[in-house]
């Protein structure tokens, strides 16, 4: 096994085109079936790729999950010397239950909670619960990985700024959070300071459930890469929250490099790259500015924000000479 994958739909893929040419298949290229390795996991899926492989990566899947598969395989991935690249999910998600009579396989049976933002003040508690879980897992993996020579690269798409927020409440959390080699394995630490949230000014019990929308909608990784990187909104997909075709090779790309040189990270793209607007990984006031607006959103909490944003917008334009993109 030369290659083992986990993550969300941000790797395996949201839909049927973006599965095919995910960024996975860019480290390991597609292959024909005489010469290629299908998914070790059962055989599982129809693709062939160059390299004997694991891929554990669905749709919605959880931070434990991804966790718990390592560990389970850390001793076929010391053997094999192994490069591991884990794109870890939104960190309020968890395992839920199991689907005894579902058609697919272990271990794709375990279904995934998957706590949306904007329903309460809980789900913005759950979603640092989940993140100081999250934080441990990232803490162990990278410890084993040190320890035994494993080539590593994780990938959060929750922002950076957020874990360190969350590292602020709590001692014990923020030795954690303090004691992550972060700079050797995780491509995109750190990021940009975030201004103009105000949620991450606030106790949690006081954050609204709109400033944790906004926090949550427009912080993630997967949507800040495909606005800043991407021309217009071409990398970004149809759902509003998924990265296209050309994201994935992107990302791909450039995470390989990252593996072989990690001073390669998102800051040095950041700073090298001409990119058209830095300031979709860093400020609330951008996404008012050019957010979906011409576009359907098929989900509540991208309907939820083109209208909260937009209201903020037409504030802005009653009230100054705001200069905007249409």
């Amino acid at each position: 096994m030369k290659y083992y994958f986990d993550g969300c739909s941000y790797t395996a893929g949201h839909d049927k085109d973006s599965s095919i040419y995910r960024w996975p298949t860019i480290i390991n290229p597609l292959s024909n079936p005489n010469n290629g390795y299908r998914n070790a996991l059962n055989g599982a899926g129809d693709q062939f790729l160059t390299y004997p492989y694991k891929d554990y990566s669905t749709v919605a899947r959880s931070n434990d999950a991804i966790f718990c598969s390592f560990v389970s395989n850390l001793k076929e991935i010391k053997k094999n010397k192994t490069k591991v690249f884990l794109y870890f999910s939104h960190c309020e998600r968890y395992f839920q239950e199991y689907e005894i009579n579902s058609f697919r396989t272990t271990p794709f049976k375990f279904k995934y909670e998957k706590a949306n933002p904007g329903d309460g003040g809980g789900i913005f508690l759950s979603w640092i619960g989940g993140t100081i879980k999250t934080l441990s897992f990232i803490k162990t993996i990278i410890e084993i990985c040190e320890d035994n020579n494993i080539e590593l690269v994780i990938v959060t798409q929750d922002n950076y700024r957020w874990f360190e927020y969350i590292s602020t409440l709590d001692s014990d959390v923020k030795k954690l959070f303090d004691s992550i080699n972060y700079k050797k394995y995780i491509f995109n630490w750190p990021t940009p300071e975030l201004i103009n949230y105000t949620a991450l000014t606030k106790n949690p019990g006081e954050v609204e459930s709109i400033e944790h929308l906004e926090l949550w909608g427009t912080t993630g990784f997967a949507l800040c890469f495909a606005k800043a990187f991407g021309p217009g909104d071409d990398w970004v997909s149809v759902d509003n929250k998924h990265f296209e075709r050309d994201g994935h090779i992107f990302l791909g790309n450039i995470l390989k490099e990252f593996m072989d040189d990690n001073s390669k990270n998102l800051s040095f793209y950041l700073d090298n790259l001409n990119l058209k607007d830095k300031r979709f990984f860093y400020d609330r006031n951008i996404w008012i500015e050019q957010y979906f607006y011409k576009r359907k959103h098929n989900h509540h909490i991208e309907a939820s924000l083109k209208e909260h944003f937009g209201s903020l917008l037409k504030d802005i334009k009653m009230n100054s000479d705001f200069i905007y993109e249409e």
